[in-house]
């Protein structure tokens, strides 16, 4: 059982940045374009020089999700890389087989592939963007962690942190299709590719907030931590509740940096009205008087892969 942690989703994600550069030696595929330009016209020699970049492609609706250096040895074939629709104006596609002959990811893929998944299709399901959600818990804003995601109709992002105190602006990791064209570029095919405007490629962007997308997690969530701040009594009961998408195990709990030994149980979470896992824990001698830190960690169970991540917290004696 593969184990997932959130700096384990950066890492895949950041693997499809910065790539080793490529040039493109094919510029179409039968309805298509490729979203790069293939090369660069030299008014002095009459010629097309031909233009190297580092970024990966975005192409929608393939059928399985490319790691890098199959893309690198695709390009290096001749596959075109991204994909635009002479119709539409889009990277989009229409049929499977055309998709399969362009080069590059889409957003519900960089997702699959940055959680660990290596393709798309699971036990004859297809997840995409639309059923995601069926992978993750749904979570509030302020409950957003690194390797997250927001969501909304058509399009996926992952969450990163949150850039800044006020939290109106967060890094997020994304493939993200052309979309900010104009019509005359759509229809002349000339739309100039910039490797820094997030548009036909996968990257790390600062983002405003947008409450247009809703925020889900595969990683288990831990609420009504007690004692929250300070108690009184020497020997405080200590606990937890852990909630997931998927089966909650793993679990282990430090105080201060010694593991203990708990009892779980099953109850009801009223907030996310579903059941969960609480973990109780009561020290058989008496806690001195300052501060103690609890540290809890928990697997939720999705598919064949376990999410992993921990919870700390500090209370007082007093």
């Amino acid at each position: 059982m593969n184990i997932i942690s959130r700096s384990d989703v950066i890492r895949n994600a950041e693997q499809y940045r910065n790539i080793q550069p490529w040039t493109p030696t094919n510029d179409t595929h039968g309805n298509f374009h490729s979203a790069f330009v293939r090369g660069v016209e030299d008014p002095v020699r009459q010629e097309s020089r031909m233009r190297q970049y580092d970024v990966f492609p975005y192409v929608y609706g393939r059928t399985s999700i490319l790691t890098v250096n199959q893309f690198l040895n695709a390009v290096q074939h001749g596959t075109c890389p991204g994909g635009w629709d002479t119709q539409t104006g889009w990277g989009t596609g229409h049929f499977a087989n055309i998709r399969r002959n362009l080069a590059g990811i889409d957003c519900s893929e960089y997702v699959m592939k940055s959680w660990g998944f290596a393709s798309k299709v699971i036990n004859g399901t297809w997840y995409g963007t639309a059923n995601l959600p069926q992978l993750c818990l749904q979570i509030y804003r302020d409950e957003l962690d690194t390797g997250d995601i927001l969501l909304r109709r058509g399009h996926v992002r992952i969450f990163d942190r949150w850039a800044g105190q006020g939290r109106n602006n967060a890094w997020i990791y994304e493939a993200a299709g052309a979309r900010d064209e104009t019509q005359a570029q759509r229809n002349a095919l000339q739309r100039p590719f910039n490797p820094g405007d997030d548009q036909g490629c996968v990257g790390r962007w600062m983002r405003p907030w947008d409450a247009g997308y809703t925020s889900y997690s595969p990683f288990p969530q831990f609420t009504d931590p007690e004692p929250a701040i300070n108690f009184q009594e020497s020997r405080p009961p200590i606990s937890v509740k852990i909630a997931g998408s998927g089966d909650i195990g793993g679990i282990s709990m430090s105080i201060n940096d010694s593991p203990v030994s708990f009892s779980p149980s099953s109850v009801y979470d009223r907030n996310r009205r579903r059941a969960c896992v609480q973990i109780n824990w009561v020290p058989n001698q008496s806690l001195s008087y300052g501060t103690h830190t609890v540290k809890v960690g928990a697997t939720n169970r999705i598919l064949e892969k376990c999410f992993f991540a921990e919870y700390t917290w500090k209370f007082e004696i007093v």
